[in-house]
């Protein structure tokens, strides 16, 4: 078997694994052939990053509760905050993007008032929906079920009001406001430049809409998804020429793993790679 460390396996091999988190790492439990593969991918000089809408200390929870190894070597928070491990088991801001990234949305909520007072007034009136704002978060919505969160993002589509810089993230039942420059696909590209890393060794698997942003061939060389993922995600894995799994979540990514990374007429499998 060849040597997967080796010149000659070394291009089948991505320097960047982005995984999104609920759905696509974790599904019912996570993968042991999915934990070895990552084990395998970072000894052979991969970076892996968490790209997830949780906050960093949800990730972090979900994380350790489901007992993740070899631990992420970034996390991409709340759709758009990049963090990597400093000392004292700390994750702390990784470059300048997270400033940036928090004073642009200052400037944006402060300039939405009027427009967010509007979708906060329908989905009082209109739905059973919840519109939540916190300090770090000012505006998201928690819908009943998804077909009622499909009509609160049709009335924000339809807005004449729209401003032009808010876009939001979706996640089934969960919506996040936030800048049109800041999401998944954007962190990643900065994360990649940050690493000198070309979006041709970036490999991506993400299952639900907040994830559209990464799934594009300008931000990642390798995409894929698992067979749990929406129907939209599928289509455009399709139309990027990407993979998509016949397996759930984490079993799923283990086999566009294989898919990607096993070389032509070797087995399948990852422990065949370390």
């Amino acid at each position: 078997m060849e040597d997967p460390s080796s010149p000659a396996a070394a291009p089948r091999l991505p320097k960047l694994v982005c995984l999104d988190f609920d759905g696509t790492i974790v599904g019912d439990g996570v993968s042991e052939v999915f934990l070895r593969w990552l084990e395998v991918l970072s000894n052979n000089g991969a970076l892996w990053v968490v790209n997830t809408g949780r906050t960093l200390f949800h990730a972090l929870e979900g994380i350790q509760d489901h007992n993740i190894r070899p631990l992420p070597h970034y996390i991409i928070a709340k759709e758009r905050e990049i963090f990597a491990p400093g000392q004292f088991n700390r994750w702390v801001d990784f470059g300048k993007w997270n400033r940036r990234c928090q004073k642009e949305h200052a400037r944006l909520f402060k300039s939405c008032r009027k427009f967010l007072g509007e979708v906060q007034e329908f989905v009082a009136e209109k739905t059973h929906a919840e519109f939540v704002a916190t300090p770090d978060d000012p505006a998201g919505i928690i819908a009943a079920t998804n077909e009622e969160m499909d009509r609160i993002c049709a009335f924000i589509e339809e807005h004449h009001n729209l401003p032009k810089e808010l876009s939001y993230e979706r996640n089934s039942i969960y919506l996040r406001f936030s800048h049109i420059g800041y999401n998944k696909g954007t962190a990643l590209t900065e994360l990649a430049r940050m690493l000198e890393i070309s979006s041709a060794d970036v490999f991506v698997a993400g299952d639900s809409h907040n994830d559209v942003s990464m799934l594009d061939r300008e931000h990642a060389g390798m995409i894929a998804c698992p067979v749990n993922a929406i129907d939209e995600i599928k289509a455009l894995v399709a139309a990027n020429d990407g993979y998509i799994a016949g397996r759930p979540a984490s079993e799923g990514v283990a086999e566009a793993f294989a898919y990607f990374f096993a070389g032509e007429g070797e087995e399948r499998r990852p422990e065949d790679r370390a």
